[in-house]
């Protein structure tokens, strides 16, 4: 099962570089629908963490993918937060679920 979830090293790269551009994203979509400052300083902050964590791959391996599952950690926990605030799939449920699979990818690649 592991071994459907766990991801080689470059692909984590990828994953983390994925998830800098979707939470950016994600951040500034917040902003431009509803107004949300908190959403888009969230959204730019954890893709610019996934950035650099994509960047550090390069150079420490360790130290990026730590980073990488520190912003999955906060993603995960500010979806969890927002799930159970307002129980709606979107977007709280798919920054939980984001924040998990990208933190389960950088774990298994720390260890």
């Amino acid at each position: 099962f592991f071994s459907i979830i766990v991801l080689t090293m470059a692909s984590t790269e990828n994953l983390n570089i994925g998830m800098a551009v979707l939470s950016s994203l994600g951040g500034c979509m917040g902003y431009a629908k509803k107004g949300s400052v908190p959403s888009l300083v969230g959204g730019v902050g954890l893709g610019a963490a996934y950035g650099v964590s994509a960047w550090l791959c390069d150079e420490n391996p360790s130290a990026g993918y730590t980073v990488g599952l520190a912003a999955s950690v906060v993603m995960a926990i500010v979806g969890a937060m927002r799930y159970k605030k307002s129980k709606k799939v979107m977007p709280a449920g798919m920054l939980l679920i984001m924040g998990l699979f990208a933190g389960v990818c950088n774990l298994f690649n720390i260890v």
